[in-house]
């Protein structure tokens, strides 16, 4: 295996090909959402849709990398970083919509009850990834609520 230095890591992180979609481009993507919130420069309907592109883009990415193959390490590095900053957003967006009630997210073909269960979701999703459970314990719970025996139930959890 070969050892890289960690300016050669932090370069690879940098290096993006359109050929190969990485993390860092989604990155990218999720931080400018952040800047845009952050900075209040567009209004809370063009966040959110550029929220929701943010996840959209993430679900597959995802889907992609952390299930449909075996994640490496730096997938579930990323995956964690940026699944908790779209979930950190997604949080501020709520906020927001809830302090103005003028604002209505239909006019970006949206509903609010799909902002709030996005959100949901991804706290859902945190909690699956990284959350200190025990595989035995989360078979339990499955059992308990959906009478699931022997669910696959990830062992990097």
């Amino acid at each position: 295996m070969v050892q890289h230095s960690e300016v050669e890591v932090a370069q690879m992180d940098l290096a993006y090909s359109i050929e190969n979609p990485d993390w860092v481009a989604l990155k990218i993507l999720t931080e400018e959402v952040q800047d845009e919130l952050s900075q209040n420069r567009h209004n809370l309907l063009y966040c959110l849709s550029n929220w929701f592109m943010a996840v959209t883009i993430f679900k597959r990415f995802e889907e992609r990398h952390m299930v449909m193959a075996e994640p490496g390490e730096r997938d579930r590095a990323y995956h964690r970083v940026v699944l908790a900053g779209l979930l950190a957003n997604g949080e501020k967006l709520l906020h927001g919509l809830s302090r103005h009630s003028e604002v209505d997210t239909k006019n970006v073909g949206i509903d609010l009850a799909d902002v709030q269960a996005a959100v949901n979701e991804f706290r859902l999703c945190y909690a699956e990834w990284f959350s200190d459970t025990k595989a035995e314990r989360k078979e339990a719970i499955l059992k308990e609520i959906f009478g699931v025996t022997n669910p696959p139930i990830r062992q990097d959890s």
